[in-house]
């Protein structure tokens, strides 16, 4: 059965690859909708010491990075990151595919010196959560994190 699931997750992971051209903004929040808030409140109560450093660095790291490509490559890692404190290695190699879909999104978005100070702040504010091992707090602060993100890009017209 575990199999099963898994393969059905890789054809998934596929079909989303093929698609990154189709998919639209909307299709794309939809999915991180579905998947990362729930990600960060399995990050609050699975990460370790290690993970929670990571987090924390990678925020802070981001909340002093001026130059937009090394932000984007932050706020990758962050995403990442946080996929990893789950510990939940379907969520990583999914977490990985959505930042591959968000790749050009995300470059153009970090573009603007606002927009990264807001990212870095969210990210801030999801590590911590994460540290205080308070999953409705990480959860919440997933959702802020998207939905400003979501206005920004679609300019108020995304699911």
């Amino acid at each position: 059965m575990r199999d099963h699931a898994h393969d059905l997750a890789e054809e998934l992971l596929a079909e989303l690859g093929a698609q990154t051209g189709r998919s639209s903004w909307t299709e794309i929040f939809q999915l991180r909708r579905i998947i990362e808030p729930q990600l960060a409140m399995l990050a609050a109560r699975h990460a370790d010491d290690q993970d929670v450093e990571l987090l924390r660095l990678l925020a802070e790291e981001q909340e002093h990075e001026e130059n937009s490509d090394a932000s984007t490559i932050l706020d990758a890692r962050f995403h990442l990151a946080l996929a990893k404190a789950s510990h939940n290695a379907l969520l990583v190699r999914m977490v990985a595919r959505i930042i591959d879909l968000l790749s050009r999104g995300r470059r153009e978005f970090l573009r603007v010196p606002a927009f990264r100070a807001q990212a870095a702040a969210s990210h801030r504010s999801i590590a911590e959560a994460v540290a205080a091992k308070d999953p409705q707090a990480a959860e919440a602060a997933m959702h802020t994190h998207l939905d400003v993100i979501e206005l920004v890009v679609t300019g108020g017209s995304g699911a």
